[in-house]
């Protein structure tokens, strides 16, 4: 086996010790792994610093005293790689935990804007004469739905209805979060055609879905806030919960 050169080793401890700084920076970073990287970091400078007193050379130490970092080049830059996964790893889950606040607390004003917005809906169904495009739009538009303010109360109210079953039938959008709704829910969504929007009672469930799925955003956010204070952070098997969850507590259910 080729020896280990001396430049080798110290740019991998180099390397090592760079990310575990990085790792000590990251924000919401549990008590157990930040006392594993300030060893890791103490663990490093010591033997960095061993090398620069002896001129580059590794200390000679019996191998009950190698430490964790007495390893092969291969051994580092495996470890390495597994270090720096899991950095990115927890980085993504800081960002998914943020999203899923972020949409538990948007979800108050976007219930209280669909019934606003069911309201109008229902008085265009009344057969309201005032004119409500501007009103319309002006509300869509809050809502993220672009529509004509010089359209007929009526056409105006199928238009956006119909943009809204679109929005609620792609899987990808409303209650996105993975495992937030089952199976049966999607296929609910999935279900809803064009006819919906042109029709009083088709727009009424239009609203009534949308309601529905920004209310599961804060059921989300409320199971999030459980699972990290029962396991100090969320994880993998947050989602496999969320989903467990999310079958036995569908949407929507049949005749809804």
């Amino acid at each position: 086996m080729k020896p280990e050169s001396q430049t080798d080793r110290m740019g991998i401890l180099q390397n090592s010790l760079s990310q575990a700084r990085a790792g000590l920076a990251m924000p919401n970073l549990n008590s157990m792994d930040r006392a594993r990287l300030e060893q890791d970091v103490k663990d490093l400078e010591g033997e960095m610093a061993g090398m620069q007193r002896t001129g580059g050379a590794p200390a000679q130490r019996a191998p009950s005293q190698l430490g964790r970092y007495g390893k092969t080049t291969a051994q580092e830059a495996k470890d390495a790689a597994a270090k720096e996964y899991g950095t990115g790893v927890a980085k993504d889950m800081v960002e998914v935990r943020k999203n899923i606040f972020n949409a538990g607390l948007a979800a108050s004003k976007s219930i209280a804007k669909y019934q606003q917005l069911g309201g109008l809906l229902e008085g265009v169904d009344g057969g309201v004469l005032t004119p409500l495009g501007t009103n319309l739009a002006s509300m869509a538009n809050s809502l993220g739905f672009k529509l004509d303010k010089n359209l007929p109360n009526k056409e105006a109210a199928a238009a956006l209805a119909n943009e809204m079953a679109l929005e609620l039938r792609n899987p990808a959008n409303g209650a996105g979060m993975p495992g937030a709704m089952s199976e049966k829910d999607r296929d609910f969504l999935v279900s809803m055609t064009p006819s919906s929007s042109q029709t009083a009672e088709g727009r009424k469930m239009i609203i009534s879905s949308a309601i529905a799925l920004a209310q599961r955003n804060q059921q989300v956010a409320d199971f999030a806030r459980k699972y990290e204070k029962k396991y100090g952070q969320l994880d993998n098997g947050f989602f496999d919960q969320l989903s467990a969850w999310s079958s036995a507590n569908p949407l929507f259910t049949k005749g809804k």
